[in-house]
């Protein structure tokens, strides 16, 4: 004798399935928002990288860059083309969450343009009163976009890369 499901059984099992959609959906979903910003940031440090080595090639002094170029057909020195030799390939430059950011302008990533043509060695940042020395505080690049729900991700000269909130930084 075969014993087959009531219907009550299959709507019991297709409840239990339909649960455990609703809860995984969002967990998959936190998931992916993690590992695309952790790619983010790997970007940034990627780049960092490329301009470390930029910067040993051209006696130690931080590039002079655009901050941003409106669009890829403009002839300016940015970050996608000065740093392009020095970096692994051109997908560096842009971050997952780029929602056609990087299509128009090149990158997903904004260029501090008051570092251009500093020495490294004596690398100074000002933002209102205060004035950055110390290479962990002075951001080289950012994210062009809030991709990341009020925080942006940051290069900093030191080469280490983070996720701050934006109100943190403007803070300082």
């Amino acid at each position: 004798m075969t014993r087959a499901f009531t219907v009550l059984e299959m709507l019991v099992a297709v409840a239990i399935i339909a649960i455990l959609v609703v809860v995984a959906v969002p967990v998959i979903s936190t998931i992916r928002r993690k590992i695309n910003s952790a790619k983010c940031l790997e970007n940034l440090r990627e780049i960092g990288v490329g301009l470390n080595v930029y910067v040993a090639d051209h006696d130690h002094r931080m590039p002079a860059l655009q901050g941003s170029r409106s669009s890829i057909t403009d002839n300016v020195p940015v970050i996608d083309t000065v740093l392009a030799e020095y970096v692994p390939g051109q997908a560096v430059f842009r971050c997952p969450f780029d929602g056609g950011v990087a299509n128009v302008t090149g990158t997903s990533y904004g260029w501090n343009s008051f570092l251009n043509n500093q020495p490294v060695a004596g690398l100074k940042f000002a933002l209102g009163d205060w004035v950055f020395s110390d290479k962990s505080s002075i951001p080289v690049l950012n994210d062009k976009g809030d991709w990341h729900a009020g925080r942006k991700n940051f290069l900093y000269a030191d080469g280490s890369a983070g996720n701050r909130p934006l109100s943190a930084w403007s803070a300082q």
